[in-house]
């Protein structure tokens, strides 16, 4: 068990009295526990079991729960992108996991 944290990056659209649209993306820095990933098999038709896949359990999100995102970064500045963001009902936790991005 692992303590780190995560922040994800929202992405935002500002509208302007001119009518004109900015995007802005907006930093939300969350307390997260790495969790194991088992990979021992290759999924589907490619080698995606050989990816660097990483998993975060967060706790006391509020309201970001509902929002869009698809990018993620670590502790490390490591930019992830998102594949899981999903509740567990069972222990009231956000699940969130992704994959390495690697700005391609």
């Amino acid at each position: 068990m692992i303590f780190t944290q995560v922040t994800i990056e929202l992405e935002q659209t500002i509208k302007k009295p001119s009518g004109a649209e900015k995007k802005t993306i907006e930093l939300v820095t969350f307390p997260a526990k790495l969790e194991r990933i088992s990979q021992n098999r290759l999924d589907e038709f490619q080698m995606a079991g050989l990816k660097k896949v990483v998993r975060y359990s967060l706790n006391n999100i509020g309201d970001y729960e509902y929002e869009v995102f698809d990018y993620f970064q670590d502790d490390r500045g490591t930019r992830y992108k998102r594949i899981l963001w999903e509740r567990d009902v069972k222990t009231n936790k956000v699940t969130l996991e992704g994959v390495v991005a690697n700005g391609i």
